[in-house]
């Protein structure tokens, strides 16, 4: 209506590009997050190194490597990790 009445053509493409901004604004976490997962990133919330550190600590344990932690959603995660245990 503002087109026809004003000659405001330049506002229809405008709007959209404001919408599309608060669209991309809103979603842009939840968009990292699943990238995140989707990568089989290491979850917020877990240190790598206090994971190695605890693993290295317990009883027989000589070394630790090729330690792994992903997500298998968002409420599981998994880990694998080779020890190093005397013969």
């Amino acid at each position: 209506l503002l087109y026809l009445q004003f000659g405001w053509g330049w506002l229809d493409p405008l709007v959209s590009l404001v919408i599309a901004v608060v669209i991309v604004l809103g979603t842009w976490g939840l968009f990292r997050q699943s990238l995140h997962l989707a990568f089989d990133g290491v979850p917020e919330g877990i240190d790598l190194v206090e994971v190695h550190a605890w693993l290295s600590a317990q009883p027989g344990v000589v070394d630790v490597h090729d330690l792994h932690v992903w997500a298998l959603g968002t409420s599981d995660v998994a880990l694998t990790a080779h020890l190093v245990m005397p013969a």
